[in-house]
């Protein structure tokens, strides 16, 4: 449980704030920010319950508040699993050395999947924090960009030739190489398995690792889009047989398959990368990291942060 949690001043000035309709969404939206309950990424797990108890709210109460918030863009909540995602949270809390950035991939681990988790892997892509984006990388560095469409994709590594049928049994009866998870042992399967000459097939229960989601939500595709991609890509490659359905490194393929996808989606302006969704609370802190806000949110003076002890 944390101690403190963190909002700039300037929360009393934005505009998008003083237009909620009362006190109790302003307390609402408060309360998220500076719950002990909460964590570094602003968006954790919240039964309603503790809510509850701890402003004496009754549950008709929650859900109007809750609506509005939802409503107007400074929260998700998803009602099954009780996730709540602050938008614009990381203007009041930075990511601001390695160690929370270590602490930050142990909650990106424990939390529910779905289209909230998406876009809290979106909103981290699009932040670049440098102290996190590292951590995030199956590499090690920096995210790689998407390409624009005038350059040409990276092309797929080569398969070696259709092995003969005593060698493709021989092949198949090995024992494959555990695979290599990209960011935690509690994520999703990458795909990725130890270095191989003849590469590796696609696990039959393979799924995106959160870089791979978020390397395809920074391509400008849409959550629902994502898990359809990745539904025929899992079954595309385990259909191929032989030599043809291994390959030496599984993300890169991942990423070659989005880049083409990501160019036939309609509506995309050539040779520009789409930008994240700017949330109505994101023009406060991150220097230099966040996307500039636009006039009509910018506070007119830079507030100094404050602790809630709770």
């Amino acid at each position: 449980m944390r101690t403190y949690g963190r909002i700039e001043t300037s929360f009393w000035q934005n505009p998008n704030v003083r237009a909620l309709s009362c006190d109790e969404s302003r307390h609402l939206l408060l309360y998220l920010y500076t719950c002990p309950h909460g964590n570094s990424l602003g968006c954790f797990v919240l039964p309603d319950g503790y809510i509850m108890a701890d402003l004496n709210w009754t549950p008709e109460t929650l859900a109007l508040r809750f609506s509005e918030l939802t409503a107007k863009g400074f929260i998700e909540r998803d009602p099954v699993s009780c996730l709540v995602r602050i938008a614009g949270w990381f203007g009041h809390n930075k990511i601001e050395n390695r160690n929370v950035a270590l602490g930050a991939m142990k909650i990106i681990a424990a939390l529910p999947r779905g289209g909230i988790f998406d876009n809290l892997l979106a909103n981290l892509m699009a932040i670049d924090n440098k102290f996190l984006m590292p951590l995030l990388s199956p590499s090690g560095h920096s995210r790689e960009r998407v390409p624009k469409r005038s350059e040409s994709p990276e092309p797929e590594p080569k398969s070696e030739p259709e092995p003969e049928p005593e060698e493709e049994a021989a092949q198949s009866s090995a024992t494959p190489a555990a695979p290599s998870p990209l960011v935690s042992a509690a994520m999703t399967n990458s795909g990725r398995r130890t270095p191989d000459r003849r590469g590796a097939r696609l696990p039959h229960d393979w799924a995106p690792a959160p870089d791979a989601i978020a390397f395809a939500a920074a391509a400008g595709l849409a959550p629902a889009v994502i898990a359809a991609e990745a539904a025929k890509f899992r079954d595309y490659w385990i259909a191929i047989p032989g030599a043809r359905g291994c390959k030496i490194d599984w993300p890169a393929t991942w990423k070659n398959w989005i880049r083409r996808t990501a160019e036939q989606q309609p509506g995309r302006p050539p040779g520009r990368r789409p930008e994240a969704a700017r949330d109505p609370l994101a023009n406060w802190g991150e220097d230099g990291d966040a996307n500039e806000p636009s006039s009509s949110s910018q506070p007119s003076t830079a507030g100094k942060a404050i602790h809630a002890n709770h």
